[in-house]
């Protein structure tokens, strides 16, 4: 009989000025964890990979991937993927307030719609925020979506916010990329 075994896969894709984008490793390991993730990177340095070269690394919030940064690419800055930063809201809505009426046709809504509608509200919010042209923009989006979601969804908001630093960092970058390294869903 075979068996399968649970195994992680971590891709490192290079994405360049002009845009273009090529996968330059990936190797199956057990967990996403820093000493994994040193490997791969080092891996990638015997190979020839330039540290210095590396300006950004985007993650999905791995945790071991920060540590492994500092020893191998010390002058790269961590994105956090801003996808995964917002499905990872998801848990922690409490729906406080929950309006009963669909705010256009003012037609009844059940709870379930309520609830839908809620987290489709924020979820449009944040990714509106990550959607800004430049980081003055996103900032004030931010302080717009606090305003707005603070009193019914703080845990959203606490959780948003929390090191949202590492999820700006791809505005340091030329408006053309980033759609390709605000997140990970290039590799996905």
């Amino acid at each position: 009989e075979m068996r399968g075994q649970e195994r992680v896969v971590l891709t490192v894709m290079a994405v360049y000025s002009d845009g273009r984008h090529e996968i330059l490793h990936y190797e199956a390991v057990a967990a996403e964890d820093t000493q994994a993730w040193t490997t791969v990177l080092a891996a990638l340095k015997r190979r020839g990979l330039d540290p210095s070269a590396v300006r950004m690394v985007v993650s999905d919030g791995s945790s071991g991937l920060p540590a492994a940064l500092a020893k191998e690419l010390p002058s790269a800055q961590q994105q956090r993927c801003v996808v995964h930063k917002i499905r990872g809201l998801e848990r922690h809505f409490c729906y406080r307030d929950l309006l009963r009426t669909e705010p256009t046709t003012q037609a009844p809504l059940t709870f379930e719609q309520a609830r839908r509608l809620r987290r489709e509200q924020v979820t449009t919010d944040a990714h509106a925020i990550f959607l800004a042209p430049s980081r003055a923009e996103a900032a004030e989006r931010l302080a717009a979506f606090q305003e707005r979601w603070r009193a019914v969804e703080p845990e959203v908001v606490r959780q948003l916010t929390q090191g949202i630093e590492s999820s700006f960092t791809f505005y340091q970058f030329d408006g053309a990329l980033h759609r390709l390294v605000r997140s990970t869903n290039l590799l996905e």
